[in-house]
């Protein structure tokens, strides 16, 4: 599927879908928050198995994206909640195949 408003360029070759590729475990992320909700950020690390550097590298870029909310729990000021956002809620609910709908709407290409 091409964009409208580069003909010659694929949704694939944007800068949002580099920031979710790039990055290790960034899958898993969006799985781990689809599938089981609300979390810590040690309960992420622990269920993507990822080294926590790694882990809190492909949070802040999915952050950055609008992917994903980190709020500062309510339980503790050192413990950070993670949830998916309504725009990685429509990602997560949208087959694969129509992410280039999704990135041509909100405007990453």
């Amino acid at each position: 599927m091409r964009s409208e408003e580069d003909p010659g360029r694929l949704w694939i070759h944007t800068p949002f879908v580099d920031a979710l590729v790039r990055r290790k475990h960034v899958l898993s992320i969006l799985v781990a928050s689809y599938e089981l909700g609300t979390m810590s950020t040690s309960q992420m690390i622990r269920s993507v198995r990822g080294h926590p550097a790694a882990v809190i590298d492909a949070l802040g870029g999915l952050e950055g994206l609008g992917i994903l909310s980190r709020r500062v729990s309510t339980k503790g000021r050192r413990s950070v909640e993670i949830r998916l956002t309504v725009k990685g809620l429509q990602l997560m609910d949208t087959p694969m195949n129509h992410w280039g709908r999704l990135i041509r709407k909100w405007g990453f290409l």
